[in-house]
């Protein structure tokens, strides 16, 4: 799997090649957002929006490939966090995700009203329900241990960007329902 994390571009070239089998994969991927488009108004006049966050998780597995990520854009071309390893799946995600923002923005106001703004970073957070079979629990309760202080990428869901976040869990917990599955809620907070 390959994540990316603040990127600003409008495709990602993926390509892997194995020592041995050669070229096993090579795709490019539409980093360009269309769910803002509603009508032929914003088609034509609005601007395009781009894909802040997004995961490639179709990539073949070979022990002795390397991964070449070529990222292009019209303009500047940048990204945050190129992220790669290996997926591991904890469940699905329930409706009802929460997803925001923690702004580190310092704003002050003077006596006579007038606001004074210092922008700073920002972090992505988001709570998540997830539906997970009761077999797995113990292995999820050892996987999320391990990996308690660990940045890793959290992906709600592939279609939404603001559920793509990198950083760590704040909490986890688990409630076994019934009797063969069960609802877990974490809490992630993303990286400034």
């Amino acid at each position: 799997t390959v994540g990316f994390i603040n990127v600003n571009a409008t495709s990602a070239t993926i390509t892997v090649t194995d020592m041995t089998a050669g070229v096993v994969h090579n795709a490019t991927y539409s980093l360009v957002d269309p769910l803002g488009v509603t009508d032929w108004y914003a088609y034509f006049y609005e601007p395009t929006g781009r894909r802040s966050d997004y995961v490639v998780t179709d990539l073949p597995r070979y022990a002795n490939s390397t991964i070449r990520v070529l990222i292009e854009s019209p303009d500047h071309a940048c990204i945050g966090e190129l992220v790669i390893g290996r997926a591991r799946e904890i469940g699905l995600t329930q409706y009802g995700a929460r997803v925001g923002i923690q702004d580190y923005s310092v704003k002050s106001q003077n006596d006579w009203g007038d606001y004074y703004i210092n922008q700073r970073a920002f972090a992505k957070r988001a709570d998540f329900v997830v539906f997970m079979d009761n077999t797995l629990i113990d292995a999820l309760q050892t996987l999320l241990a391990q990996y308690r202080a660990t940045p890793v990428v959290y992906v709600g869901s592939e279609v939404y960007g603001a559920t793509i976040l990198y950083g760590f869990y704040k909490d986890f917990s688990l409630v076994v329902d019934y009797p063969t599955f069960g609802l877990y809620s974490i809490e992630v907070e993303g990286m400034a």
